[in-house]
């Protein structure tokens, strides 16, 4: 579990709680949830960062103000990377992530080099 996935689910815990319990009269909880989806907020990769950007669908190409998934990636520094047979590329980035190119679609970087985190198909 990503340190985003664990805020992401202390952030449903305290909204569950709210909706039983009521948010009391010092709203502590609401300033604890805002905190923590802030927090999770930060530590996205920066193919994450991307993916946001682009709508978290890997058929989207360009953000709706026009600016390209290469030129997001060319922005924050990435390499680009292509497999040997060249049916893949990924854009690398200094952080460890990377966003992979295949078929006519983009993911963020799976668990193995030029996979994709939804499965690559």
């Amino acid at each position: 579990m990503t340190l985003l996935q664990a805020a992401q689910d202390v952030v449903a815990d305290l909204e569950r709680y709210v909706r039983t319990h009521g948010p009391g009269p010092d709203k502590r909880l609401d300033a604890l949830k805002q905190a923590i989806t802030e927090a999770a907020a930060q530590t996205k990769t920066t193919a994450e960062q991307i993916a946001d950007r682009l709508g978290n669908d890997g058929l989207t190409w360009e953000t709706e103000d026009g600016i390209t998934l290469a030129s997001l990636a060319r922005s924050q520094g990435s390499r680009i990377e292509a497999e040997v047979n060249g049916a893949r590329v990924r854009y690398a980035f200094t952080d460890g992530s990377a966003i992979v190119v295949a078929g006519g679609a983009w993911d963020v970087e799976g668990p193995t080099p030029f996979s994709w985190a939804g499965g690559m198909q």
